[in-house]
C-alpha cells in the first residue's frame, strides 16, 4: 500500500476522531468539573467538521463543506 498525501491525511483525521470520542466516553463518567461535558462536545464536534472537510474530494459538497462550516461554526459557538 502506498501511502500518499490524502491518504495520510485521511488516517490521521480518523485516528484522531476515534481518539477524541474514546477519550470522550472515558472521561464522561469520571466529570467533576462544570462546564466539561459542554468543552468535551465541541472538541468531538470540531474533529468531526475536520473530518468532513477532509472528505471534500470524495463526498458531495452539501455534506463536506456545508456540514463542516456548520460543524465548526457550532463548535466555536458552545467553546463561548
Amino acid at each position: 500500500m502506498r501511502l500518499d498525501l490524502q491518504r495520510a491525511v485521511t488516517l490521521f483525521t480518523w485516528l484522531a476522531l476515534v481518539s477524541a470520542v474514546v477519550a470522550t466516553v472515558m472521561r464522561w463518567r469520571r466529570r467533576t468539573h462544570p462546564g466539561y461535558g459542554r468543552w468535551t462536545i465541541a472538541g468531538v464536534l470540531l474533529v468531526l467538521s475536520l473530518f468532513l472537510l477532509g472528505l471534500r474530494q470524495v463526498a458531495p459538497d452539501w455534506i463536506s463543506i456545508v456540514s463542516g462550516n456548520a460543524g465548526i461554526a457550532i463548535a466555536a459557538i458552545i467553546y463561548l
